[in-house]
């Protein structure tokens, strides 16, 4: 895709956007993540601290974290964003099995604990067999 959105570069293709804003509407900051392919963010929630958690689907590397195979796929991605005013990348870890469709949906935290809520067609993902085509999985 090319271009820029408030100084932040886009990876390509479709990328996740996450903005803040003051509850004046002014914006603080905004934040992109994603890889060359089609991303997008399906889920936001905030820890305790303040801290911003989105979850998503990726097609590709994300913030240095590799992707598990053909872009045709994807991977679960969660992002972890800092709870001070600077929104500064803090984490980001990609969930999948090379070659097949991981998606995230929901995300929830609790007591330093964060679900994932989503779908895998893996034949196995973290030692669990699939039993249908696609499973509704919670990591």
């Amino acid at each position: 895709m090319g271009g820029s959105i408030h100084d932040q570069s886009f990876a390509g293709g479709d990328d996740i956007v996450l903005m803040k804003y003051a509850s004046n509407g002014t914006r603080l900051w905004t934040r992109l993540s994603g890889s060359e392919n089609s991303d997008s963010g399906q889920a936001v929630a905030l820890d305790g601290a303040g801290s911003v958690f989105l979850a998503g689907i990726a097609r590709g590397d994300v913030n240095g974290e590799a992707f598990s195979g053909d872009p045709e796929a994807s991977d679960m991605v969660i992002v972890q964003y800092s709870s001070d005013n600077s929104g500064a990348l803090v984490w980001t870890k990609l969930l999948g099995v090379a070659n097949y469709n991981e998606l995230a949906f929901a995300l929830a935290l609790h007591n330093g604990t964060i679900y994932l809520a989503g779908s895998s067609d893996a034949p196995t993902l973290y030692g669990d067999a699939l039993i249908g085509s696609a499973d509704a999985v919670l990591v």
